[in-house]
């Protein structure tokens, strides 16, 4: 898709933020303002088509009943229940943005974000935008209200009139962000008025030096109107708006997962734990194999994700600082290692097989590759298969990330070494190539084949980036 790598770019330096219109809850099949409003034109016997003002026959029915109580039961009736399994909105919440406007007034958009796991700030009305909470993974600024109070809705044409000085600091906060950062347009018209007023001042103090911002919107097939669009389309330029133009809705989601799957591509989950050896060489061979692979990913500017197991988190930790400290990179170290060590007090055990499920969840939706290395533990006196992993496995099998099972570790990685070589083509490995690399996952190891075993690790996974 056109303009993907400058998206890809500002979401990687955490300056992409969505502007989210009614268009993206077509999903939740929830009606446009056409839509909404044909009801209330037919009982007022007034035709309505694509050009007509919506907000001016909201504005006739709030008249007509002298009040507003009509209009928010449609509102809320309308919009009250999301559905489940929201594909774009899952995608949404899985996207690592820390910003988000809409005119929507529905709730979709939070509900997702919270079932993944993610808190966000709700700025709904003025006096939100003074509140501040802490650790907020994204803040959604709902610049028309929400339906927890839809009589400050913003639907009528009064309403829309008054927005410039009722709303005036939502408007100084969208003025900012449209200045500093990259927004992206999903489902969104752009001709509501109060918006073109805002891009018009952005324009009149910064001429031509502001952000380039992108707006996707379908191609018109009809010459006509294709016309009218191109014309449209070039004068958003003289506003640094540019086009991105889709035949079909399905586009989006495609254009969703890819900037997951490309701004994941570099970050690697380590899974892994082991029990202590009786054996003391053994306990530094493994040592040696883990920190020597954290090294080379940091090297091989790859980022780290880790659970911080037993008698592995250490040697992962050691390796990626090691390399982290020697090239001086103190300033980008949280993005290069993010450690998530589990609490191990568990006082109700079922409380704590879900909790454990939702961290492993976290960790996981951040990454594209996932290598599992041992994979023991003590249990009641016996070392067993570690069921964690297997747990981390199937989740990141769910996940569509490419699994790495290093089978010469033994314990729970050999296990899974093993599910995946009785089924490589169902797990991805397909190519000859990539066949003759997992082979060696289980004939390399760590003692007699380190540096080779590593070598091999990093040959797979380039493989796998490469298309194959």
């Amino acid at each position: 898709m056109e303009h993907f790598d400058s998206l890809l770019s500002a979401l990687k330096e955490n300056k992409l933020v969505l502007f989210i219109g009614s268009g993206f809850s077509k999903e939740c099949n929830f009606p446009d303002w056409k839509e909404l409003a044909e009801p209330i034109a037919d009982e007022l016997s007034i035709d309505i088509d694509e050009n007509t003002d919506y907000s001016l026959i909201f504005q006739y029915y709030q008249d007509k009943y002298k009040n507003r109580n009509k209009l928010n039961s449609l509102l809320c009736n309308t919009f009250y229940s999301i559905p489940e399994n929201l594909v774009n909105h899952k995608l949404l919440a899985e996207l690592p943005v820390s910003e988000i406007w809409t005119t929507n007034f529905d709730k979709s958009i939070e509900i997702y974000f919270m079932k993944a796991n993610r808190k966000v700030a709700i700025k709904k009305n003025v006096a939100d935008l003074s509140i501040t909470l802490s650790n907020v993974d994204c803040t959604i600024y709902k610049m028309h209200g929400d339906l927890c109070n839809p009589t400050n809705c913003i639907l009528t044409k009064d309403d829309y009139e008054k927005y410039a000085d009722s709303h005036e600091p939502f408007i100084a906060t969208l003025k900012r962000t449209l200045i500093e950062k990259t927004v992206l347009f999903i489902g969104y018209s752009l001709n509501d008025p109060d918006f073109n007023s805002v891009l018009s001042s952005i324009r009149k103090y910064y001429d031509n030096n502001f952000s380039t911002h992108y707006w996707i919107t379908r191609k018109e097939s009809d010459a006509k109107k294709r016309t009218q669009q191109e014309l449209f389309e070039k004068n958003l330029l003289n506003y640094g708006i540019e086009t991105i133009e889709i035949n079909d809705f399905s586009e989006i989601t495609n254009l969703l997962k890819n900037l997951i799957i490309q701004n994941n591509r570099n970050n690697v989950f380590i899974s892994g734990a082991s029990v202590k050896y009786e054996d003391e060489n053994e306990n530094i061979i493994r040592y040696d194999f883990v920190k020597t692979l954290s090294n080379e990913l940091i090297k091989r500017k790859y980022n780290i994700f880790n659970g911080y197991g037993v008698e592995i988190g250490s040697a992962v930790v050691e390796g990626a600082y090691s390399e982290i400290y020697s090239k001086n990179l103190y300033f980008d170290s949280r993005e290069r290692i993010k450690l998530y060590p589990f609490y191990q007090k568990k006082n109700d055990k079922k409380s704590y097989e879900e909790f454990k499920k939702t961290y492993r969840n976290e960790m996981l939706r951040q990454v594209r590759i996932a290598i599992f290395v041992y994979g023991t533990k003590i249990e009641n006196g016996t070392t067993v298969d570690s069921l964690g992993m297997k747990e981390e496995f199937n989740i990141a099998k769910e996940k569509g990330i490419f699994l790495v099972p290093v089978g010469s570790t033994g314990g729970m990685s050999e296990k899974l070494w093993d599910k995946i070589h009785s089924d490589m083509d169902s797990y991805g490995y397909k190519t000859d190539n990539l066949k003759s690399c997992f082979e060696k996952l289980k004939t390399f190891s760590p003692k007699n084949n380190k540096d080779e075993l590593i070598e091999n690790i990093f040959e797979l996974i380039e493989l796998k980036g490469k298309g194959e």
